[in-house]
């Protein structure tokens, strides 16, 4: 029986953790278009649409391996649009 555990992922620099909760709400809290990129197989950036600057990443991409950890981070300058 392997011990072995999948490695949590580095989450990019310029950006801090969050819940998933946390990370969530400052999405639909937040006024501009921000979605999902498919720009990394085992990772999701996330970027703001009209600039292309990133927002936030989550652990987990498309082509994740199943039970792979989820980090959720938002990047320190996001700031709000009103």
């Amino acid at each position: 029986m392997s011990t072995q555990q999948t490695p949590v992922p580095l989450v990019p620099t310029g950006m801090t953790v969050v819940t998933k909760e946390a990370f969530l709400a400052a999405l639909f809290a937040d006024k501009r278009d921000i979605m999902p990129t498919t720009e990394a197989r085992e990772h999701t950036p996330w970027r703001i649409v009209a600039t292309r600057a990133m927002w936030g990443w989550s652990s987990t991409g498309y082509a994740s391996k199943f039970g792979a950890p989820e980090v959720f981070a938002i990047a320190n300058t996001t700031g709000s649009a009103a």
